[in-house]
């Protein structure tokens, strides 16, 4: 637990060491490359089968959010401050070896970010069951998670359930019982949460104590508000985002984390915000490289379903 509450935690504290010291777009883009990583990651350490359109669709997901975080503004402006000049490259104290420092983290959080992905696929989901969807990766680790219930056995006084798994029948143990859909996601992800307060407090107070970061209380209510709205948005994610791995498996999940950058500009629309051809080309490229990705995932499972359906065919 403690290796999953490093490897989950150390992603997000590159990006925020990343961010400030070069620009956000750089961060968001160099971040947002995990949907390529992981699929690399997957073939090397899930032994995936190499898929020509799921690759397409990892490559042009990563190519709309380049294209998204990079699309410019909708006027020139001047930067006001000191944190809007640090974002401009050039600017402000920065300097270009502190940029460099600065994408070489963001660089460094978006693979560790898939590495927790996939490692978690392959030795942190739940045991097969009989209703779970996946496809089979390889004979140890991750265990594939079977599609579907296996045809009828053949003898009529075994009455056990069973599951079909790389075209043939197993038979699951007396005891093993179909947990609770999110149950199992649930519980990793609470005691991700518990990890992360036993360990990840010890460096606050000697960040305080040597004045390099000073913590306080919430001053006002609407600090404490915003504090408790952004830990539920983050349970929330984190929870759905360990069921998705799960289910859906790293690759499309990663891909599907991108759609975000989608919600975010028909949120910036909904309210009036700048928005520019280069944003709306970006989306589309990710709602695109997903559709492609599910059509690809769509087709891999019925693949395997009539591979399934073989031997009991005669």
């Amino acid at each position: 637990m403690v290796g999953m509450t490093m490897g989950v935690s150390a992603p997000s504290l590159l990006w925020y060491c990343a961010v400030g010291m070069t620009s956000i777009s750089s961060v968001t883009a160099l971040f947002n490359t995990n949907a390529f990583w992981t699929y690399l990651l997957s073939l090397i350490l899930l032994h995936d089968r190499f898929r020509a359109f799921r690759l397409f669709a990892v490559v042009i997901a990563s190519l709309g959010v380049v294209i998204d975080a990079y699309a410019g503004t909708c006027s020139p402006s001047v930067p006001s401050s000191p944190s809007d000049a640090a974002d401009s490259p050039g600017r402000g104290d920065g300097t270009a070896s502190r940029a460099l420092l600065g994408n070489a983290l963001a660089f460094l959080a978006s693979v560790a970010s898939s590495l927790f992905q996939v490692l978690y696929k392959k030795y942190a989901t739940g045991a097969p069951s009989p209703s779970s969807s996946g496809t089979a990766t390889s004979s140890r680790g991750y265990r594939a998670i079977p599609s579907e219930p296996a045809p009828a056995l053949p003898r009529q006084d075994d009455r056990r359930e069973s599951v079909v798994e790389d075209g043939e029948v197993l038979i699951l143990p007396p005891q093993a019982k179909e947990l609770p859909f999110a149950l199992y996601a649930s519980l990793v992800t609470s005691m991700l949460g518990l990890g992360t307060l036993c360990i990840m407090w010890l460096p606050l107070p000697l960040l305080n104590a040597s004045g390099w970061e000073k913590f306080t209380l919430p001053q006002d209510w609407r600090t404490t508000v915003g504090i408790m709205l952004i830990t539920l948005c983050g349970v929330t994610f984190n929870t759905i985002f360990m069921i998705l791995l799960s289910v859906w498996g790293p690759i499309l999940t990663s891909v599907g984390s991108l759609l975000t950058t989608l919600l975010v500009l028909l949120t910036d629309v909904s309210l009036g915000g700048c928005v520019t051809a280069g944003n709306w080309v970006g989306c589309s490229l990710i709602a695109g490289a997903f559709a492609i990705l599910g059509w690809d995932v769509r087709q891999e499972t019925g693949s395997h379903q009539e591979q399934e359906q073989e031997p009991s065919v005669g």
